[in-house]
């Protein structure tokens, strides 16, 4: 049976019978898009192009992954990516609370009714 690698740059499909230490070839790292460069932070290596972007090989060697990773937060907290938030400006909006030492921002259940 054949599933799908959900390692970020790998996209292969495989048996997880053989799935071995050095059977992916992947990014572990997270896509960074900085003015018309796109790269990943794990590498050096940055494009303009983004069929170009999608085509850099990974930097790093491991097993492939079947399952997608959690990135959600803890109940209660959310970080500013999945807020669509902004550094920084976080204590603007009503309800929320920033706290920097964590990068993390928080909305109160208050805000919520």
């Amino acid at each position: 049976m054949a599933l799908l690698c959900y390692n970020k740059g790998c996209g292969q499909t495989f048996d997880p019978d053989k799935n071995k230490d050095d059977s992916c070839l992947f990014h572990p790292g997270g896509p960074v898009f900085h003015d018309a460069l796109k790269g990943w932070s794990c590498c050096r290596k940055r494009t303009t192009d983004f069929s170009e972007f999608l085509s850099i090989k990974g930097c790093t060697m491991g097993k492939h992954r079947w399952v997608p990773k959690q990135v959600h937060a803890p109940p209660g907290e959310c970080t500013r990516e999945t807020a669509g938030g902004t550094p920084g400006i976080g204590s603007k909006f009503a309800g929320k609370k920033e706290n920097r030492s964590q990068g993390l921002t928080t909305t109160s259940k208050k805000a919520l009714k």
